[in-house]
Formats: C-alpha cells, structure tokens, sequence
C-alpha cells in the first residue's frame, strides 16, 4: 500500500471508532429506550 492507502485505513478506523463512541454516548445519555431521540445523524424507523 502507499502511504495514502495508509491514511485513507487509518482515517476510516478513526471514524469508525469515534462514532462506536458517539452512539455509546448517546445510550449513556438516553438509556436503551428505542422511543428515544438521538442527535445522531441517522433517524430512526419512527420518522
């Protein structure tokens, strides 16, 4: 791999790690309640 075939891996696994966080955060914040409303970027099956 070249050196931005490096970056470009490690930049998704950055992301991908962080946003495993967020929605950690987020169940912290609202508990497991699906009825609840996240400030995610992905809206849930209720809207």
């Amino acid at each position: 791999m070249t050196d931005y075939d490096h970056i470009a891996a490690a930049l998704i696994v950055l992301i991908g790690i962080g946003w495993l966080i967020w929605r950690a955060l987020d169940r912290r914040i609202y508990g497991a309640d699906p009825q609840a409303e996240p400030h995610g970027d992905i809206p849930g099956p209720s809207k």
